[in-house]
């Protein structure tokens, strides 16, 4: 597999569990909370933060429909704030396993 095709799995496969996420929270904003701790956890550890964890702040500061509209956004802002994505430990490990699972075996929507 080369470089470009590796890169796009690895976007489609982020996407899928951004997606998971973004139905989690939909259905429970608290779990936002979750990605508040990360960031600050994540400015602590790292004495700042990049531009996209700051753009992930500002959103969840702001709208709930915002924050899920960035997380299933198939666009090059969609790609690039998953790649700084506050949001480890909203999905369980089964989760992230069947939704990966589903992706290699080419069934997306299986959960």
């Amino acid at each position: 597999m080369d470089d470009r095709t590796e890169r796009v799995q690895s976007e489609i496969r982020s996407l899928l569990l951004h997606q998971r996420v973004a139905e989690k929270l939909a259905a429970n904003p608290a779990l936002l909370g979750c990605a508040v701790v990360n960031l600050d956890r994540w400015r602590d550890a790292d004495a700042g933060e990049s531009p996209d964890r700051q753009g992930w702040r500002r959103l969840l500061d702001g709208r709930l429909d915002d924050v899920l509209a960035v997380l299933v956004d198939p666009g090059e802002r969609g790609v690039r704030m998953r790649k700084a994505s506050p949001f480890p430990g909203v999905l369980t490990e089964d989760e992230r396993r069947s939704i990966i699972e589903a992706w290699k075996s080419g069934v997306p929507n299986a959960e």
